[in-house]
């Protein structure tokens, strides 16, 4: 009869745990994968895993790829969001997006060096950040040259959409602090033309520099500089 108290199976289920684990990090790189790895391994033998946030670092400037704030963002997804996002001690510069914006689907902390140090920008074709998923904390950088641009009316719906949120769109819970909000630009979309069917009416701009659509925002100690909302032009 096991007496109460005995963890024999649980230290064996360990060991094995722990062997695997071993075994397996002579084949994977350490870091995320391994993390990864071991967190599947718990949930296969019908272990809670115990969390613990990390610490992702920023390493350069590029829009995409290994050591990006993109990258960066992702792993902290991956990882089950609420981690924090940090920048290497000697980055210095601007991280100009191409093709997308940053996209914040699950819960963060991004502790930027300081405005005059490291912006993020949307290059004047692009929304810098789109939040959706919180509580996210974002401090210490210069959001600048975001832009969105409503969609152009057509066909059974005339009238131009909204342009929302240039520099940052937020539908979560959001604190900015000790930020920087520069030259962001909305603009709503055009309206169709008569021999589109219907004449349309200009969409509207909203929120050039933050656009908060239904979530939280907490402002602290933060700048709003050039930001523009402008109103689209109707069809003709």
């Amino acid at each position: 009869m096991r007496r109460v108290g005995d963890n024999a199976p649980c230290q064996r289920t360990l060991a094995c745990i722990r062997f695997v684990f071993m075994k397996t990090q002579n084949i994977i790189p350490s870091g995320l994968a391994a993390k990864t790895l071991l967190t599947t391994l718990l949930f296969a033998l019908g272990l809670a895993p115990v969390t613990q946030a990390a610490t992702i670092t920023v390493t350069n400037l590029a829009s995409t790829g290994p050591g990006t704030l993109r990258q960066a963002l992702s792993d902290n997804q991956t990882l089950g969001g609420g981690n924090t996002i940090v920048f290497a001690g000697n980055l210095t510069g601007t991280i100009t997006l191409a093709v997308s914006g940053l996209s914040v689907n699950s819960p963060v902390t991004i502790l930027g060096p300081g405005t005059n140090v490291i912006a993020v920008s949307g290059n004047d074709s692009v929304p810098v950040f789109s939040i959706s998923a919180g509580p996210t904390f974002i401090s210490d950088l210069t959001i600048r040259h975001g832009q969105t641009i409503g969609a152009t009316g057509a066909g059974g719906q005339p009238d131009g959409k909204d342009g929302t949120g240039g520099g940052i769109y937020n539908s979560a819970a959001l604190t900015i602090s000790n930020c920087v909000i520069l030259s962001n630009t909305v603009v709503g979309g055009l309206g169709a033309d008569s021999h589109m069917g219907t004449v349309g009416w200009g969409g509207n701009g909203l929120g050039g520099g933050i656009y908060n659509s239904g979530g939280s925002l907490t402002v602290i100690s933060t700048s709003f500089e050039g930001n523009r909302a402008l109103g689209g032009t109707g069809g003709s």
